[in-house]
């Protein structure tokens, strides 16, 4: 499955975005929250957020 990760801006506008191919979600999942950092991520498949993802609260 095709998957897009975005990774967000404080406004949640798109800062950049990946596509990954990934066999299953539990998969995509885990590469989406490997990006976190200090900005949200979001893994979406299609027209479907699938999860979101946020970085620690200080």
């Amino acid at each position: 499955m095709i998957y897009q990760i975005y990774i967000l801006d404080e406004l949640g506008n798109a800062l950049s975005m990946d596509l990954v191919d990934c066999a299953t979600e539990e998969d995509a999942r885990a590469r989406a929250a490997a990006l976190v950092d200090e900005h949200p991520v979001e893994l979406w498949r299609g027209p479907q957020r699938v999860a979101r993802f946020d970085p620690p609260q200080d």
